[in-house]
């Protein structure tokens, strides 16, 4: 699971690694946006479906932020939160009881039988986009899902005066739901820091050394990426890599997953 856009893409792909003998691999490649833990969740269930030889999960090391249990499933709404209703069997009791309601059900619905639902939101944007005055008459939280036209802007301005990774303490609920959703999948479980795109914190070592010792009890393996790419190179806007940038963390994760395949290849 990596983050890269607006809606879940799920997309199937054969590909072939130089350190596993050159043997195809199908990749199933699920894209989110919003980075927060309640859809990663989701998405842990329904990748059941999949009965998957390895789950690599793709996150910045401030991810399990305690913010987010005080926020609705649906905030940033997506095929994700929409369709959370159908997996609830397979979801931790706790994630149930704090994101789900009867709504869910009837929002689920539309999501799976009415193809359209999902696009709902883009006469808004386009919107937004084509006559800016009407962003007065929506709240800044649904402002720009789909487009966003200032990012050369947002990206020289990072540049100029560059944020500080603002580490804080995981979140133990989120932590412990996010175990307990991925403890019914067989395959190998791989949590990788992503690069990050502005200087951290004198105390991001240590946080980040508390999370991963939490993640390996919980069966997962750990790498920490996130210097692959430097965090003044290959990103666009605030947050998002380059196609260049993309790249070259693929070069970086390339020969680690190689490492993994023959120890979870299934006759």
């Amino acid at each position: 699971m990596v983050q890269r856009s607006w809606r879940i893409e799920s997309t199937r792909r054969c590909w072939r690694l130089a350190g596993n003998g050159g043997r195809p691999v199908r990749v199933v490649n699920w894209s989110f946006a919003s980075n927060r833990v309640p859809e990663a969740i989701v998405l842990l269930a329904r990748a059941q479906n999949l009965n998957p030889h390895l789950v690599l999960a793709v996150f910045p090391p401030n991810w399990f932020r305690a913010e987010d249990l005080q926020s609705p499933l649906s905030r940033l709404e997506s095929d994700i939160t929409e369709t959370a209703w159908f997996y609830r069997r397979r979801l931790p009791r706790r994630f149930r009881e704090r994101y789900l309601s009867p709504t869910a059900a009837i929002r689920a619905t539309f999501a799976r039988y009415w193809p359209s639902y999902r696009y709902r939101d883009l006469p808004v944007s386009a919107l937004f986009i084509r006559a800016r005055w009407s962003r007065r008459l929506f709240p800044e939280a649904i402002q720009g899902p789909w487009f966003d036209l200032e990012q050369g802007r947002i990206a020289r301005e990072r540049l100029a005066s560059p944020p500080r990774l603002g580490m804080h303490a995981p979140s133990p609920e989120l932590v412990a739901m996010f175990m307990e959703a991925g403890s019914a999948l067989a395959a190998r479980k791989v949590f990788v820091l992503q690069p990050l795109w502005f200087p951290v914190h004198p105390r991001y070592e240590t946080t980040v050394a508390a999370l991963q010792e939490r993640l390996e009890g919980g069966g997962w393996i750990n790498w920490n990426m996130t210097g692959a790419v430097p965090w003044n190179e290959y990103f666009a806007g605030s947050v998002h890599l380059t196609q260049a940038g993309h790249a070259r963390f693929a070069d970086a994760l390339a020969p680690r997953l190689a490492s993994l395949l023959p120890a979870v290849a299934r006759p």
